[in-house]
């Protein structure tokens, strides 16, 4: 008989530890959404207000200039500099788009499911 209660409490403190896990991963990923949130609207708020139509005329020199906004980050060593990399690398073009008609930042952001 106390051999089953041992396998019970042993089951509850597994379960327990389980929930616990599965709860504090569901809290960071909600941190990261909302941090990637931030930094997607901090990256295009700054590549819209630097932005110069030569920047962005051919899809050359807009993936230089929007690649060069990264590295800048990069080099005041902003933490979400990897993210903006992979942000403009994933969603080129409708950054591209977003840049020439100058859509806000948070509807930009929002159309990509970055923020919600």
């Amino acid at each position: 008989m106390s051999g089953v209660k041992l396998f019970v409490v042993i089951n509850l403190i597994a379960l327990v530890g389980i929930i616990s896990c599965f709860t504090i991963q569901q809290k960071d990923a909600a941190s990261s959404s909302n941090g990637n949130c931030t930094a997607c609207e901090t990256i295009y708020n700054l590549a819209l207000k630097n932005v110069k139509p030569e920047y962005i005329g051919n899809e050359t020199s807009a993936r230089s200039y929007m690649l060069g906004e990264c590295n800048y980050f990069r080099q005041v060593g902003a933490g979400f500099w990897p993210f903006c990399f992979e942000m403009y690398t994933q969603n080129f073009n409708a950054f591209w788009q977003d840049l020439k008609v100058k859509t806000d930042p948070l509807q930009a952001c929002k159309t990509l499911e970055i923020c919600q």
